[in-house]
């Protein structure tokens, strides 16, 4: 097999089982169904896609007075697949005419580095046997000369910060002030941070000058506009197909969660377009959460032959189709790389997959 981008994504394309033809034919089904034009539910921070509640624009304007006004650092603090990444893309578009502004995003071997990140960010040359000091003189220096009074830095999966960074994060927005130069450090982060702010055994960071705003799930009412909005913005036009019925069971299944929301929903759209209905009901919904949900239960450590896709026999539309190529449409496409290797070849091999 060969390496193929599918979507940005690179997956391993098999000559036995033809896994990413069924993919890129179930892909191209839906998206003609449904009239897109690009994935809806697939996750992105693209702001296209945003859809904003009175929960985010509460959140917004907290940052934003924060960061534009006085400066100062601030977290914002939600469970994953919440949409900190995506909110965190709304405000630096927001915060790009106050100043000079940079956006990181960590992963754990950043730990203890990000002042280093924030210097290579701006493209400063970084000072041999550099010391905090030396780094935070440089990068108050930089934002002053070209910002002159404001500056904003915007940190996402700050979960991954250690408590050294976060104290160096505190001394670098204090060392602002004297420059005259009012600095805002945003810090989007799941609720592990606490375990920085507050480790076992005493010894917490002084928190008197950070502020903490939290990201909620979507409320029961709040999950058909989002859909709408996701649909749009892949280029949907007129009613959605979702009805009434099925909204309130994916706001049900997913629990306000929008990650968890677009998993179930990608699944029924996939679903309802293999049984050629534009109408996505209740039952679509519930039959595309089960698959969603024993996706996510499947143990990773499990063999091929073990870990097979949920069988879609019982599927609530009564019409023939093809169990082995139904299986692999209706299971989580984003991870391909996986589904690609669980499909049953020997059916592909003998006509039934493709």
């Amino acid at each position: 097999g060969s390496d193929i981008p599918i979507e940005g994504i690179p997956v391993r394309a098999c000559s036995r089982c033809g896994g990413c033809t069924l993919y890129v034919r179930t892909r191209n089904m839906y998206f003609e169904q449904f009239g897109l034009n690009r994935p809806p539910f697939e996750e992105t921070t693209n702001p296209t896609f945003f859809c904003e509640t009175r929960t985010h624009r509460a959140i917004l304007a907290e940052v934003l007075d924060c960061l534009r006004s006085h400066g100062g650092m601030i977290f914002v603090q939600g469970e994953r697949g919440s949409g900190k990444s995506m909110l965190g893309q709304v405000l630096m578009q927001q915060l790009r005419e106050c100043g000079k502004t940079l956006s990181l995003s960590l992963s754990a071997p950043d730990t203890n580095r990000v002042l280093e990140r924030i210097c290579a960010g701006f493209q400063l040359e970084l000072p041999e046997q550099g010391t905090n000091e030396k780094w935070i003189a440089r990068i108050v220096k930089t934002m002053t000369e070209e910002s002159r009074t404001h500056g904003a830095i915007l940190i996402d999966q700050a979960e991954h910060l250690g408590s050294d960074d976060i104290a160096a994060l505190k001394d670098l927005s204090e060392a602002a002030i004297p420059a005259g130069l009012k600095l805002g450090i945003a810090m989007l982060a799941s609720p592990e941070i606490e375990n920085r702010l507050h480790p076992e055994g005493g010894g917490s960071l002084s928190t008197t000058s950070m502020r903490t705003v939290r990201l909620a799930t979507l409320k029961r009412n709040e999950v058909a506009p989002y859909i709408e909005t996701r649909l749009r913005a892949a280029g949907h036009v007129g009613k959605s197909p979702f009805t009434s019925a099925a909204i309130r069971r994916i706001a049900t299944l997913a629990g306000g969660q929008p990650r968890r929301i677009n998993e179930i929903a990608k699944h029924a759209m996939i679903c309802a377009s293999w049984h050629k209905t534009k109408s996505i009901g209740e039952e679509i919904v519930q039959f595309s959460g089960k698959e969603s949900i024993a996706m996510d239960t499947i143990p990773a450590h499990q063999s091929d032959n073990k870990r097979r896709v949920p069988s879609v026999a019982k599927a609530p539309v009564n019409k023939p189709h093809d169990t082995a190529a139904h299986s692999l449409a209706t299971s989580n496409v984003g991870r391909l790389e996986s589904l690609v290797k669980r499909v049953d070849r020997k059916s592909v091999v003998e006509g039934k997959g493709v």
